[in-house]
């Protein structure tokens, strides 16, 4: 029902009892309800206060009063459907639950809500003028409209707001549990407490916000127009879509961030906690300043500051789509940083971080990365960048347009990283490992310890590169390229280019790949090549041991330039003009100086490769040995100790000035080659040793002092001025050839020393083996041996002080003039010449001298020709010597003249097929002695061989000694003169035989002439053999003795002498008429007879004793003519007296002898017959 009353005060004490009232007005007073048990107010008016109490009040209808509105409850407070009003304070206070359905509450000055729990409906709403206070121990539910003309005080157990919180002053939620999806609004501060906000909703301050909480979860709005701090001991988690906004400055402390919506702070931005994590679509924003401070960043969506932004974490990150933005600065500041986001500041870009791992975009105008360990694979851009450093890793974009610094004790940039600066780089570094870009369109200066490099390092200017260790496997270019290195690597794929020039300075240099410009430089204490070093210009290098492999190049078209102490090349150097200076080289490649190659080694050059040029070549080499080819098409010169080749060298004009040459290759001077240990030729002299070649169009010149050949020389001319020469091999000249040797020549088997021309040697001792020939040769010397061939096709000269020597089968021969002229010449070979002359001291041959036109020998002493000898001229033959001993042959074809002016001693054959003179003291003839016409003049002769004249033969002697098995043989005429005749061996000759003596004769064997024998003496004559001719004349001073057979043809014979005996046994049988002139007696004891007439002619007496016969007349002319048993026969007739005259004999005996004619008559003239 109703109740009315000025005042109205209800007091229920019995608990358990409920009291429910409809309508309840005070006029003018309070209404008070006090129940001890449930109380139930429908409608209510008090124009004083209104307060209820009861163990739980339910209000519903409307409840109005002047004063304030209270409600006290045991337990609940529910009001239902109902409006509560007051003038003053409303304050709901239970014990329970308070809940607020379908209700409204309006309060003039506060509204105080006190509780266990909270339940406000969507429908509900509570308005206080003034401040609204709620407290509560449990839950607070509130959906409704919660309006508060000041402040709004709310804690609560746990808060669960999908409704509308206005506080038109400061709000203040204080809640364990705060689940915000409605809003939360405040004309001026909001401070939020608790353990836990969840915002779905709006949390809006219209001055400052400050949430402090453990945990808070935020999809909705958190906004201040003032400062903003929200304080998370735990999680701060703003979610996709949520927006935590302040217009002043905004600070966010939490254990976890989790920031997946909008942070902003309009005025700055400050967020600190343990670990902050900003989502793909996050925005987390300032038009001020941003500081991030968290152990842990982990950064995506945008970060965005209009002032300067700083983050600071132990652990940072940035995700790919991560835009970290500043109009100002961005400062990083982490242990652990890894940036894959945008960072992009208009002013200064700063990282600090023990390890800085960057994979997205950085820009500023002044970047500056500070770490321990940077790795990079995205982009960082800035007019200033600045990198430091301890270990660098690049796999991305590093840009200084203007300014780029980099410090680090080890920098790697991967083969996706670039580095550029327009302006120019410079870096101080330990280690540096490149495989990426670096570039700028200015100078790059690197001072890195040690550089790795496999991409490609690019300078628009200058590129320097300087410090201990150098790997490069990529490419380095620049207009100018410098490096400076201890040790330097490039590989098989590294590239080093200076394009205008290029110098390096290493301790050690190992290049397999490419090293170019346009002028390079290289200078390397170690300098291995397997690559390329090329400079367009010229190329120098400088070392203390250069190795070029074999698949090493060294080019230029320019000057290429070469020093060290130790060199080795066993690839390809090539320059314009090439120069080459060393202690050491050992050259097992090629190298090629177009224009011109320079080379000096201070000990040791070993060429096994080429050594080419096109111009002049010059090599000074203390000990050249080379084994492959050295060739200039120019001049090529050759200086140092020693030469030993067994390759090639060749050259247009070719000199060697060593002191010793061994050459068992090839050596050609086209048009000139020289050899000589120095043009002053002071000593020591050259050595040279060559069983190899020497071979030129040209000159060959030697000066040396040992030479030594076992190969071929050859040339147009040759000329060697030396001490010595051993040659085994072939000198070959086209024109001329001159050796001068101060000591020996010697020339051993299968040598050759030929020449198309004039050919000199000049020697001490000559000693041949071997070949010499010319056209025109010239030997002078001491000795001369020759066990080989030595010819002068036209012209052969050989003058020694000392002996020549030939042995057996060897030749000495001329087609034109052969002159020797020896102290001594022992042949055992054969000598030939067109016109041979020999001038000894002493001559023995065992061999064959020979002239074509003639051959003349002149000695000084004894010449011997052995058994196996041949002195043969096929025209004059000309002998002048002390002495010939002839065991062989010696023969002339035409003239031939022997003066042998103290004894010829012939056992062999001495023949002429001409006029042979013989001119000797004492000759002694076992042999052969024949000419057409012999003529031999000597003191004493003595033969016991054949004296033959196929045409005459006359010997003048003092004595002639003829032995038994000698024979005088004459085609012709046969002359002898001498003093006295020793007569063993036969004499014969085909024409007149004539004997003049001076002392007696006896005729000891055959003396026959095929036309007149005649034989003189001024001493006796007598024949103990036979003596022969067409007619026989025999004249002696003394008696005349026949004990032989004197035998005439059909001439007419005389016989004379001072006395004449025909013995019996001796015979005279004669063809012609004969006549005997005695100057005393006559007597006949042979056989006397003639077909013709027969005179005997004695001044004393004649006796006869034989047979004395004429086949015509016959005259017995004596003083006294006694026949004693002999028999006289004329064919004709016969007469017998003193004279011719018809003088009449004294005495005409006739003894048991028959006289008779045969058709004639006999006619006696004598002063006495006796018969």
């Amino acid at each position: 029902g109703g109740m009315y009353a000025n005042r109205i005060h209800l007091v229920s004490s019995e608990k358990g009892v409920g009291v429910n009232l409809g309508d309840l007005n005070a006029r003018q007073g309070d209404i008070t309800l006090d129940a001890s048990g449930k109380l139930a107010l429908k409608n209510s008016l008090a124009s004083g206060s209104l307060t209820a109490k009861g163990d739980s009040v339910t209000l519903s209808g409307e409840h109005k009063s002047g004063g304030p509105l209270t409600v006290v409850a045991q337990r609940d407070v529910n009001v239902e459907g109902s409006e509560l009003a007051s003038d003053g304070n409303i304050t709901l206070n239970g014990n329970g639950k308070l809940t607020l359905n379908n209700s409204r509450l309006t309060a003039g000055n506060d509204i105080n809500l006190k509780g266990q729990d909270l339940a406000q409906n969507a429908t509900s709403r509570g308005d206080a003028r003034n401040n609204l206070n709620i407290a509560l121990a449990g839950t607070a539910t509130t959906q409704g409209l919660l309006i508060a003309g000041k402040n709004v005080e709310l804690k609560a157990g746990k808060l669960s707001h999908t409704g509308q919180l206005v506080a038109n002053g400061n709000a203040r939620l204080n809640a364990s549990g705060l689940d915000n999806s409605g809003t939360v609004q405040s004309q001026k501060n909001l401070a939020v407490s608790g353990v836990s906000l969840n915002n779905r909703g709006q949390m809006l301050s219209g001055g400052g916000l400050d949430v402090a909480v453990q945990t808070l979860n935020q999809s909705g709005t958190l906004s201040a127009k003032g400062s903003a701090s929200l304080s998370a001991a735990k999680t701060l988690n703003n979610a996709a879509g949520g927006q935590i906004l302040s217009e002043g400055a905004l600070t966010v402390k939490a254990g976890q961030i989790l920031q997946s919506g909008t942070l902003s702070g309009k005025k700055s931005l400050a967020v600190s906690g343990d670990s902050l994590s900003t989502a793909a679509k996050s925005l987390t924003t300032s038009q001020g300043g941003i500081a991030l401070s968290t152990a842990r960043a982990a950064l995506d969506g945008k970060v965005i500051a209009q002032g300067d932004l700083a983050v600071q974490a132990t652990q940072l990150s940035t995700q790919a789509n991560a835009q970290l933005q500043s109009d100002g600065s961005i400062t990083l500041s982490a242990q652990n940083a890894a940036l894959s986001g945008t960072q992009a500041a208009k002013e200064n870009f700063n990282v600090t971080a023990d390890k800085l791992t960057h994979s997205g975009k950085s820009n500023a105008q002044i970047v500056t990365l500070h770490s321990g360990e940077l790795i990079n694979s995205g982009t960082i851009t800035a007019p200033s960048l600045r990198l430091m450093a301890k270990r660098l890793v690049n796999g991305g974009k590093l840009q200084g347009d203007r300014l780029f610094t980099l410090k680090a004790d080890q920098f790697e940039n991967l083969a996706q990283g670039s580095i550029y600066s327009a302006y120019g780089l410079a870096f101080i570094l330990p280690q540096f490992t490149n495989a990426g870009l670096i570039a700028s369109d200015a100078g790059i200066n690197l001072q890195v310890d040690a550089l790795t490099n496999s991409g490609l390092i690019s300078s628009g200017t200058k590129l320097q590169l300087s410090g201990k260790r150098l790997n490069n496997a990529g490419e380095m270019n620049a207009t100018t390229l410098d490096l400076r290195y201890s040790q330097v690597l490039n590989q098989s794929s590294g590239l080093l280019l200076g394009k205008t020039a290029l110098g390096l300075k290493a301790d050690s240099l190992n290049n397999l790949g490419s090293i170019a410009g346009d002028f390079v430089h290289l200078n390397a204490a170690q300098l291995s090549n397997g690559g390329l070093l090329q400079g367009s210009n010229a190329l120098a290098i400088d070392g203390n041991q250069i190795d070029v492999s074999a698949d090493g190049r060294v080019l230029t078209a320019g000057a290429l330039t070469l020093k060290a102490s130790g060199f080795k090349n066993f690839g390809t150097l090539q320059g314009r003009n090439a120069s080459v200076t060393a202690n050491n080289w050992l050259n097992g490649g090629s190298l090629l100086g177009t224009d011109g190659v320079n080379v000096s080694v201070a000990q040791n050059m070993t060429s096994q490769g080429d050594l080419l040029s096109q111009g002049n070549t010059v090599i000074n080499a203390q000990n050249l040995n080379n084994q492959g080819s050295l060739m200039s098409a120019g001049e090529m010169t050759l200086a140092g100790n020693e030469l030993s080749n067994s390759g090639a060298l060749q050259a247009n004009n070719l000199t060697l000035n060593q002191t010793r040459i061994e050459n068992k290759g090839t050596i050609i001077g086209l048009n000139a080659l020289t050899l000589e240990a120095r043009m002053a030729m002071a000593a020591p002299l050259l050595e040279l040793v060559n069983s190899g070649k020497l071979l030129t169009q040209g000159a060959l010149t030697i000066n040396g002092g040992d030479i030594s050949n076992g190969g071929t020389w050859q040339g147009q001319q040759i000329l060697l001025n030396a001490q010595k020469l051993s040659n085994d091999g072939a000198i070959q000249s086209a024109d001329a050839l001159t050796l001068k040797l101060t000591g020996n020549l010697t020339s051993g088997k299968s040598s050759k020393i030929t020449a198309n021309g004039r050919a000199a040697l000049s020697a001490l001792d000559l000693s041949n083996s071997g070949q010499w020939a010319a056209r025109r040769l010239t030997l002078t010397g001491e000795s001369l041996n020759n066990a080989g061939q030595i010819s002068g096709v036209d012209d052969l000269s050989v003058t020694l002080n000392g002996k020549f020597s030939q042995q057996s089968g060897k030749t000495l021969l001329s087609g034109g003039a052969l002159a020797l002229e020896a102290a001594a010449v022992d042949n055992g070979g054969q000598i030939q010449g067109r016109d041979t002359r020999i001038t000894a001291g002493s001559l023995n041959n065992s061999g064959r001298l020979q002239g074509g036109n003639a051959l003349v020998l002149e000695t000084g002493s004894t010449l011997s020709n052995s058994a196996t000898g041949v002195l043969l001229s096929e025209k004059a033959l000309r002998i002048t010597t002390p002495g010939l001993i002839n065991y062989g042959i010696v023969q002339g074809g035409e003239s031939s003249v022997v003066n042998a002016g103290n004894s010829l001693r012939n056992d062999g054959k001495l023949l002429s097929g001409k006029e042979l003179t013989l001119n000797t003291a004492s000759l002694s003839n076992n042999g052969w002695l024949q000419a057409t016409t012999l003529l031999l003049n000597a003191v004493t002769t003595a033969n016991a061989g054949t004296l033959l004249g196929t045409n005459s033969l006359t010997l003048n002697a003092d004595k002639v000694t003829h032995q038994t098995a000698g024979k005088l043989y004459s085609g012709g005429n046969l002359l002898l003169t001498s003093t006295g005749f020793d007569q063993l061996g036969q004499v014969i000759a085909l024409g007149n035989l004539t004997l003049k003596l001076s002392e007696g004769f006896t005729g000891k064997n055959v003396i026959a002439a095929g036309d007149t024998l005649n034989i003189t003496s001024n001493g006796a004559i007598a024949n103990q053999s036979v003596m022969q001719g067409q007619a026989v004349n025999l004249k002696a001073g003394g008696a005349l003795t026949n004990n032989g057979q004197i035998t005439t043809g059909s001439g007419s014979s005389t016989l004379s002498g001072s006395q004449i005996a025909m013995n019996a046994a001796g015979t005279l049988q004669a063809g012609g008429d004969v006549t005997l002139n005695s100057r005393s007696d006559i007597t006949t004891g042979g056989f006397l007879g003639t077909a013709g007439t027969l005179t005997l002619n004695a001044a004393g007496s004649l006796l006869n004793t034989a047979l004395l016969y004429a086949g015509n007349n016959m005259y017995l002319l004596a003083n006294s003519i006694k026949n004693q048993r002999g028999d006289i026969l004329a064919g004709n007739s016969l007469w017998m007296q003193r004279d011719t005259a018809g003088n009449a004999s004294a005495e005409v005996v006739n003894t048991s002898g028959n006289i008779e004619t045969q058709n004639g008559d006999i006619t006696i003239r004598t002063g006495h017959l006796l018969n």
